[in-house]
């Protein structure tokens, strides 16, 4: 196995240190984006962030978009989340809250948004 591989794994000593202490800096505001279909981050929910829930929005892409594909790979070029990741950088006072929402999509995540029955292209232009 790659070392790298290895150092990535689940429970790995690498990501035991990396993840000691605090996931994220006081004052500094996240939002993250997932994606169910990701073949390199496994289980997909690890890569959400733990911490202050006014600090963090977690969310699960097929959440919000249930009819979305995208992978790993993908992720940085869709458009939602590009809109999301704008969103975010243009109100630094707090972290993006897609479409206005800011609900729960579950326990795990700090912070995160539930699906929509809309096209989340129209519902961004609302």
């Amino acid at each position: 196995m790659y070392t790298a591989c290895a150092q990535q794994a689940t429970g790995s000593p690498l990501l035991a240190n990396l993840n000691a202490g605090r996931e994220v800096e006081t004052g500094v505001d996240h939002t993250n984006v997932v994606t169910r279909y990701d073949e390199d981050v496994l289980p997909y929910r690890s890569g959400y962030l733990s911490g202050p829930s006014t600090q963090i929005t977690n969310i699960t892409l097929q959440a919000r978009c249930p009819l979305n594909f995208t992978d790993h790979l993908l992720i940085i070029y869709d458009y939602a989340v590009l809109q999301w990741s704008s969103t975010h950088c243009s109100e630094m006072a707090r972290p993006a809250q897609p479409f206005g929402h800011s609900a729960y999509e579950t326990p795990a995540s700090p912070r995160s948004t539930p699906a929509l029955s809309a096209s989340p292209l129209k519902r961004q232009v609302q």
